[in-house]
């Protein structure tokens, strides 16, 4: 049970992570910024995914 509500957490943080990192990336003129940003967005993606797949995975399991 705590692996499930540690999986929902990701499942429910990442997007937000995911949508700060876009905005980041898109309205920021440094290179270096973009390029944390960009790193920041597929990690975030990465764990959205991993989260959300473990989440759907438990609750058929």
């Amino acid at each position: 049970m705590g692996l499930l509500i540690l999986l929902l957490i990701l499942a429910i943080l990442t997007p937000l992570t995911l949508i700060i990192s876009l905005i980041v990336y898109l309205t920021t003129k440094n290179e270096a910024t973009k390029k944390t940003a960009l790193t920041w967005l597929n990690t975030s993606l990465i764990i959205f995914l991993i989260g959300f797949g473990g989440c759907i995975a438990m609750l058929y399991s």
